[in-house]
């Protein structure tokens, strides 16, 4: 019995040119997921994967994208499922295979960041805004990721190629909690008087009620957990209305690579 489905599964491996042990060579990466999904994913499936991308909505597509972050829809449906669908495609569908343009790691990746889209509408507020008002992002269209703008743009000898990103403030207050103009203001001078005072190029004020979470760039963590360096910071923040300090020890974690050197 064992012998005979060894047989068969050899005999199929060799049909289809890739063994079947899908499991991933190694951790899948969600960063890279992100910038497959963004590059591949979003012309049908969305920004959000709500299956209402510019290709669908042109009504180019029947029948329309599956809206991953229906629950109900993915229930009962497991990562190997997920990534038997992206290998081979899903009949009946438009939805082809990934099979050759993706490698086995890739496919994967895109599982770890395209599985769990549920939560792409809850933490990218402005992405959703933009797509329910039909705002267009000809980069993103144009299937670039964010490391291949950087690239491109150090080819152009651009000064701002390795600029850190400049999110909107109201990113740096939680999800569910109101943003208003005060809480905006103390986020923008605390970042821009840290910046002025300490010499710091990167650095991120995240507004938690009393408390100031102050991340900066992993090379600047030590500096600022001196007792000295310390105190400063706590005027500073004290100095905008917060009561308490915290200084994230792992630093702030860019969502964007910086290109390889040549």
């Amino acid at each position: 019995m064992c012998r005979i489905g060894t047989d068969i599964e050899r005999q199929l491996t060799v049909a289809i040119g890739e063994s079947l042990d899908e499991r991933p060579a190694r951790e899948p990466s969600v960063m890279n997921g992100e910038l497959l999904f963004r590059s591949t994913c979003t012309r049908c499936h969305g920004m959000q994967g709500r299956g209402d991308g510019p290709v669908a909505r042109a009504g180019q597509l029947k029948p329309p994208p599956a809206d991953l972050t229906d629950s109900t829809l993915l229930a009962g449906t497991t990562p190997l499922d997920l990534y038997r669908k992206i290998s081979f495609g899903v009949p009946g569908t438009k939805m082809r295979s990934f099979g050759e343009a993706l490698s086995r790691e890739e496919r994967w990746d895109a599982i770890a960041y395209g599985a769990v889209t549920d939560a792409l509408g809850d933490v990218r507020p402005g992405m959703t805004a933009a797509d329910r008002h039909h705002i267009h992002a000809p980069l993103l269209e144009a299937g670039l990721s964010k490391v291949e703008v950087r690239m491109l743009a150090r080819r152009l000898a651009l000064r701002v190629w390795d600029k850190p990103q400049s999110a909107c403030l109201a990113s740096r207050i939680p999800h569910g909690s109101e943003v208003t103009v005060e809480k905006l203001k103390q986020v923008e001078r605390g970042e821009a008087v840290l910046r002025e005072k300490l010499g710091l190029r990167v650095v991120r004020l995240r507004h938690e009620g009393v408390k100031a979470r102050i991340e900066v760039a992993p090379s600047d963590v030590a500096r600022l957990l001196r007792p000295e360096e310390k105190e400063a910071v706590l005027a500073i923040v004290q100095d905008l209305g917060f009561a308490e300090l915290e200084i994230d020890p792992r630093g702030y974690r860019r969502a964007d690579p910086l290109p390889q050197e040549d």
